[in-house]
């Protein structure tokens, strides 16, 4: 399932009704729910859907990771010691703006 997530990242760069469209179908949600079952290779691909998505659609984006849990979660993921997962969060974190971990 986390592999979808790069595929939706993907596929949600294209622009705002692609965006609109998965956020529509709950894939904020969804990919929240998957932060603590990925492996380590697909962090990268959620925080990526993550990203692409929050272009226009943030605050539904900023809604799905606004609980401890998710928090917690992508916290995890920027000090796991992988540098790419640490940019990557960061520049979730910094799109989102109102997002504290």
């Amino acid at each position: 399932a986390e592999w979808s997530a790069g595929a939706l990242a993907n596929i949600t760069r294209v622009g705002s009704a692609p965006q609109q469209a998965a956020v529509d179908a709950g894939a904020c949600k969804l990919l929240a729910n998957l932060l603590p079952k990925a492996s380590s290779s697909g962090r990268q691909l959620l925080v990526l859907a993550f990203i692409s998505l929050a272009e226009h659609q943030s605050a539904a984006v900023q809604q799905a990771l606004s609980g401890g849990a998710e928090k917690r979660h992508l916290k995890e993921y920027r000090d796991s010691g992988d540098e790419e997962l640490r940019r990557h969060t960061n520049s979730l974190v910094s799109k989102l703006g109102s997002l504290v971990l």
